[in-house]
């Protein structure tokens, strides 16, 4: 999707998770709202604001793709420019369609008071995972490329088409994707965030070889 008119493409994208508008399991203060997805200029906007809303203290963005795409082994990847604030938690990031939990591929998360880039994948019912950390310091003022390249035993995590890190572990299951500006309970803005943020998408890409499209990948 490479987010071109002024509406975002329903056919792939809901703008809340289909179990809900927040995630309570981690604490958030946000509550995502169609309201707060913008496609303009060949970009979507995911923007936070102050705005209590279902008693939470602030409305986002998100995009998910449950129910409308999920595969099994490829490459995704994302184009984006992140926010900037204590508090504001960014991610694109994978999730079983069957809505278990784990495995969870995190193709990228960012503290946006930090240019230290995360990427995570959890991988069984204790939370065992394994993580690394990239510095991009031009994250929040430039847009860069992340993506995660998943095979049959192994990940590899690249940034601006660099691979970063690499786990052998095995993911077999079909995932769907997610792009969302949470806000974190546990470290909230404080009076010097600045009001509103973003987390601007240029594009969001999935490839896969030809001999991995099959039954799974659902359009």
């Amino acid at each position: 999707d490479h987010f071109t008119g002024s509406t975002l493409d329903t056919a792939n994208w809901s703008t809340c998770y289909y179990f809900g508008c927040t995630d309570q399991g981690n604490n958030e203060q946000e509550w995502y709202q169609p309201s707060q997805v913008k496609v303009r200029n060949g970009t979507v906007s995911l923007t936070v604001v102050p705005d209590a809303t279902n008693g939470k203290r602030y409305a986002s963005g998100m995009l998910s793709s449950h129910g409308k795409f999920s595969f099994r082994y490829g490459y995704a990847q994302i184009v984006a420019k992140l926010p900037v604030g204590k508090g504001l938690w960014s991610a694109f990031w994978m999730e079983p369609e069957n809505g278990g939990w784990p495995p969870e591929i995190d193709i990228l998360e960012n503290w946006a008071q930090s240019h230290s880039v995360s990427l995570y994948v959890h991988y069984n019912a204790t939370n065992q995972y394994d993580s690394a950390n990239v510095l991009v310091p031009t994250a929040s003022s430039a847009f860069h490329t992340y993506g995660v390249d998943w095979q049959p035993g192994m990940i590899n995590w690249y940034v601006d088409g660099f691979l970063v890190a690499h786990l052998s572990v095995s993911i077999t299951q079909p995932e769907y994707l997610i792009a969302d500006l949470a806000v974190n309970g546990r470290f909230p803005p404080d009076s010097a965030d600045r009001f509103p943020q973003s987390l601007v998408i240029r594009s969001i890409k999935v490839w896969q070889h030809p001999t991995q499209i099959n039954a799974q990948t659902t359009h």
